[in-house]
């Protein structure tokens, strides 16, 4: 019988360890499995494809939707859009360029994917309505786009989504040092 006592304890010890570590780092373990796995919710338009802004800093409008190019820091993500001379948008990353004008041959995906897991937030208090998200996870907006050539390019935006008994948010909230564009990659 104190064996069994013994037992039970130890397994509520560990069910409360597993549940403090889940509430604290929820958000951190979240990200760590997205890098190996994240779930298709849908796909979006990704055409056409225009863009606003500098040569280091503005929106991708992609589909009906803005993507803006800042980086996690609220800062510019190291890239470069120009134009070349036929006034198509020409992306720049790490030495490399992708020419992001619709050609015939062209296969362009937008997706939205989110997180396997989600966190619970119990803390969070909001001040002003003082209704709080119970609940957080990742959005992951993926533009991957293959030209005939070969050349592709594959564009990541992570965002949070919150729910709010009964259902999820739109999925386009922010947090400084976690969400905004987190990748871009071009191959050619």
């Amino acid at each position: 019988m104190r064996r069994l006592l013994v037992r039970g304890l130890a397994v509520v010890a560990v069910l409360v360890v597993v549940l403090v570590v889940w509430i604290l780092a929820g958000r951190q373990i979240s990200m760590l499995l997205d890098r190996v796995k994240t779930v298709f919710l849908k796909s979006l338009p990704a055409t056409p494809l225009n863009y606003d802004g500098t040569e280091s800093a503005g929106t991708l409008l992609i589909g009906d939707q803005p993507m803006r190019t800042e980086g996690i820091d609220y800062k510019p993500y190291p890239m470069r859009i120009t134009w070349d001379s036929q006034q198509r948008p020409v992306l720049s990353v790490a030495g490399k360029s992708f020419v992001m004008a619709t050609e015939p041959g062209d296969e362009t995906t937008f997706a939205v994917e989110r997180s396997l897991i989600s966190w619970p937030t119990p803390f969070d208090f909001n001040f002003m309505t003082g209704v709080s998200a119970s609940w957080r996870r990742h959005l992951y907006y993926v533009l991957r786009w293959k030209k005939p050539s070969g050349a592709t390019l594959k564009m990541v935006w992570r965002y949070e989504q919150y729910f709010y008994s009964p259902a999820w948010t739109s999925g386009f909230m922010t947090r400084e040092g976690s969400t905004g564009l987190i990748d871009v990659q071009v191959s050619d």
